[in-house]
């Protein structure tokens, strides 16, 4: 059985073609972001998208052709696509926390 991870996503969008289908980019990143919110993935700030649950590659690529199945447009507005194995992520951020006082 295949390993599982949570799989995380990266995509960029060019804003040029996104002006055929779209009045405003930030509708698009809208619908992009509610989307995968329906398949089980959350927006990362400087990350791209990462799914809730942890799944195997498959089930990860899976997900993204429903997303693309869903909004008709993406394919043609896309300047780059990543998917990658993400290993769980903990915030350690209390550790550095007063460490220069």
């Amino acid at each position: 059985m295949e390993n599982e991870y949570y799989v995380g996503y990266y995509l960029r969008l060019n804003t040029q073609k996104l002006k055929t289908f779209f009045d405003n980019s930030s509708d698009a990143n809208k619908l992009l972001k509610a989307t995968f919110k329906k398949y089980g993935a959350e927006y990362r700030k400087d990350f791209g998208y990462v799914t809730k649950e942890k799944m195997s590659m498959f089930e990860g690529i899976v997900l993204i052709i429903k997303l693309f199945t869903d909004l008709y447009w993406l394919s043609a507005c896309l300047d780059k696509f990543e998917i990658m194995s993400v290993g769980e992520t903990v915030d350690k951020t209390h550790l550095f926390r007063g460490a220069n006082n």
